[in-house]
């Protein structure tokens, strides 16, 4: 993003940011997810968080 939109960006999404402008906006549009949705996002993080945490330990030489 050029600099010189960062700050009517800024003033436009508030304090919760980009993220949060963007994940209401998207609900505005489409809806909230559903709870099958929910519960496939839960377990991709969960996976994902796993798989961090292994390649941490490996990098410290320890076993997750």
């Amino acid at each position: 993003m050029p600099a010189e939109r960062i700050p009517a960006v800024k003033a436009r999404v508030g304090k919760r940011g980009f993220s949060a402008y963007v994940s209401a906006a998207v609900e505005a549009e489409v809806g909230p997810p559903g709870p099958e949705v929910e519960e496939w996002a839960e377990e991709v993080f969960r996976r994902a968080e796993a798989k961090a945490a292994a390649q941490r330990a490996a990098r410290l030489g320890h076993r997750p």
